[in-house]
């Protein structure tokens, strides 16, 4: 009676193989302590298991057992499982496949890489840093692929100085991504108020990279960068170059409209907040730019904002639905709602919650502090033409006809064609 085959071979190489991978997680830790990449040990493993199914297949032969069909002895898995199917026995392909699921899955950076993606998925800004200072720490700054994310995760944190500092790094070690980390650094200075070495760094990639895929990105932050500045015509020509390229979305035709409607120029401005409207992915979204078509056509006269308006304070965040219910509070008379309604967004920086309250404040006849909010408005947007317009009035109203004609000033430069920056205007010319 013959022998089975799998009782004349010796089982010694191939288990050992298996079990190889096991050893993966205390060398995993003992590489972190001192302070190498733990991606060795998986390299390692590998080698040690080839170098062992080597020493298997050249014993197989000395056997007189045919190899061929086992296929070659660097490609494991395949490997382990011809070589259960040739001699009958079963389970080293399962122990070699679990030992090393378990060695890669407990690899600290691996585990630190996959907190930091749900840190930014869940938008725990904290978490993301300090899980990307784990990783280029442990990996003794050989994960600078990182550096972006904890840049950005401090832009979130507001620790702009860190940002800029881990972007840089990023940039040094990545400069194929140049134009993405530019991006990144344009939005911190942005964030930061420092719109000059915003526009600076936007521009510099956009000549350098015209045809990148952050090329409509980086025109949107030029053109944010210019509406702070008070440059509405360069903030126009960036805003329509990131809403007519190739990569524009809800963000770069909401903020063309917004330019435009700034400007005066209403057909258009409607044109551009629709197609906002109509190509947002989120209800936020939509409800930011038809807050925004409601505003235009509440301050330019040219339509009803009201459907515009409930639609905003029905599906926007909360400082959007604060602002589009105090709009419609307003038009119903209600102005104690509309400060109500205010009163959310206290302690908030936003130009259109201080024009609300201005246009609140004028209703009721307190010029003074109107004009104030108006002028805060302003502050926050120099581009806002209705706001100089307003404080113009407020102005008018208190005996400050040479501050007015400013304000009005700055409303025609903005928009040249203001009907009632013309009017305020030519009434303050003739008046005595």
């Amino acid at each position: 009676m013959q022998t089975p085959i799998s009782q004349r071979l010796s089982r010694a190489f191939v288990w050992f193989a298996a079990v190889a991978p096991f050893s993966g997680v205390p060398l995993d830790f003992a590489l972190s302590l001192a302070g190498l990449s733990t991606w060795i040990s998986v390299v390692v493993l590998l080698a040690v298991s080839w170098r062992l199914l080597l020493a298997d297949e050249r014993m197989l032969r000395i056997k007189g057992c045919g190899t061929a069909p086992l296929g070659p002895t660097w490609f494991i898995p395949g490997y382990l499982l011809r070589r259960e199917k040739l001699t009958g026995e079963k389970g080293c392909f399962a122990l070699w496949a679990a030992g090393f699921l378990i060695a890669v899955s407990l690899n600290p950076l691996v585990f630190d890489r996959v907190k930091v993606r749900w840190a930014l998925e869940t938008r725990d800004w904290r978490a993301a840093a300090a899980g990307c200072l784990r990783v280029i720490q442990k990996s003794a700054g050989g994960e600078e692929a990182l550096a972006d994310v904890l840049g950005a995760a401090n832009l979130h944190l507001k620790d702009y100085d860190g940002a800029l500092r881990w972007l840089k790094i990023a940039l040094e070690r990545q400069p194929e991504r140049e134009q993405e980390l530019s991006f990144q650094t344009a939005a911190v200075y942005h964030e930061m108020q420092a719109h000059q070495e915003a526009v600076r760094t936007a521009l510099h990639a956009m000549e350098k990279y015209p045809y990148g895929p952050y090329t409509g990105v980086l025109s949107q932050i030029a053109a944010h960068a210019y509406c702070s500045l008070g440059d509405i015509s360069s903030a126009a020509r960036y805003a329509a170059q990131a809403a007519q390229g190739p990569y524009a979305d809800a963000a770069a035709h909401w903020l063309y409209g917004f330019v435009l409607s700034m400007k005066g120029e209403i057909e258009p401005a409607l044109r551009e907040l629709a197609a906002a409207s109509a190509s947002a992915k989120t209800p936020a979204g939509r409800a930011q730019a038809e807050y925004l078509l409601g505003w235009t056509k509440a301050f330019q006269h040219c339509g009803d904002p009201a459907p515009h308006f409930e639609k905003a304070a029905r599906d926007g965040d909360a400082a959007v639905s604060a602002l589009a219910g105090g709009y419609l509070a307003v038009q119903d008379g209600d102005l104690d709602e509309a400060e109500r309604r205010l009163l959310r967004l206290k302690g908030q920086a936003l130009w259109d919650a201080s024009f609300l309250k201005g246009f609140v404040l004028e209703y009721r006849g307190e010029w003074q502090s109107a004009m104030r909010s108006y002028e805060k408005a302003f502050s926050l947007c120099p581009c806002c033409a209705e706001a100089y317009v307003g404080a113009a009035h407020d102005a008018k109203e208190l005996g400050l006809s040479y501050q007015a004609q400013r304000y009005l000033d700055a409303a025609l430069s903005i928009n040249p064609r203001h009907p009632l920056a013309l009017r305020e205007k030519a009434a303050l010319e003739v008046s005595p």
